[in-house]
C-alpha cells in the first residue's frame, strides 16, 4: 500500500464496510459458457490480482457494479462479471463471480480453452493465466486518480477477512493486472499481450 495511505491499527480494526452479495446488488445470472471452469477445492486458488475499472465508455470512472457486469457480459468476452469482488469508491464491497468459478479478468489462453473443450474440464491449470486467480477490482481509473481511503480500508478489511480461507495466497502472490506476466513466467507461458 502506498505511503499516501496511513491508517492506525485502531482505525482499521474498527472499520466495518458493507458487503453486498450477488443477490443484494441484483446480479444477473451468468450466461451459458462452455469454457466455465469450477474449482473443486479452494486450495487451488494461489494468486490475487488487483484491477481497476478504468473508463467505461458512456459511464465514466464511477459505475455501479451491475453496470460493470452488464458491460462485460455484453462485450461477448465474459459470461459473468469478470471479478470475484468489487470495491466501490465509498468503500462498499460487492461480491462478484463466485469464488469457486475461474475468473476471466486476465487473458484466457487458446490452450486452456482447447483443453476444456477437448476434455470437458481444464486438465492442466497452468495453461491459463486465470486459473487459481482471485480477481479483486477497485472502481476508478488509477491512471488519473488514486483509490479512495475507504476503498483501501475496505480492501485491507476484506483481505484480512477472507484470506485465511485461501492459505495458498501469500503476499508474494498478490499482483496488479499489468503484472500478470509474472504469473505467466511462473507457469512457463508466453506473454499474451
Amino acid at each position: 500500500i502506498s505511503p499516501r495511505y496511513s491508517f492506525s491499527q485502531e482505525e482499521l480494526d474498527n472499520y466495518q464496510p458493507t458487503i453486498y452479495t450477488r443477490d443484494d446488488w441484483g446480479a444477473c445470472e451468468p450466461l451459458p459458457d462452455i469454457d466455465r471452469i469450477e474449482y473443486d477445492r479452494m486450495d487451488k486458488l494461489s494468486y490475487l490480482v488487483l484491477h481497476h475499472t478504468g473508463q467505461i465508455k458512456g459511464i465514466g470512472t464511477n459505475p455501479p457494479v451491475w453496470t460493470i457486469q452488464d458491460s462485460q457480459m455484453n462485450s461477448g468476452k465474459h459470461s459473468d462479471i469478470a471479478y470475484t469482488t468489487v470495491f466501490a469508491k465509498d468503500g462498499q464491497i460487492y461480491e462478484g463471480r463466485p469464488w469457486n468459478v475461474m475468473g476471466s479478468a486476465l487473458c484466457p489462453s487458446k490452450e486452456s480453452k482447447a483443453d476444456k473443450r477437448r476434455n470437458g474440464n481444464l486438465i492442466n491449470g497452468n495453461t491459463s493465466l486465470n486459473y487459481g486467480v482471485l480477481n479483486f477490482c477497485l472502481i476508478g481509473d488509477f491512471t488519473f486518480e488514486q483509490p479512495t481511503d475507504r476503498q483501501v480500508k475496505s480492501l485491507l478489511f476484506y483481505i484480512k477477512l477472507k484470506m485465511p480461507e485461501f492459505s495458498n495466497i501469500s503476499c508474494r502472490n498478490i499482483f496488479g493486472h499489468k503484472d500478470y506476466n509474472m504469473i505467466a513466467e511462473r507457469r512457463g507461458l508466453p506473454p499474451t499481450r
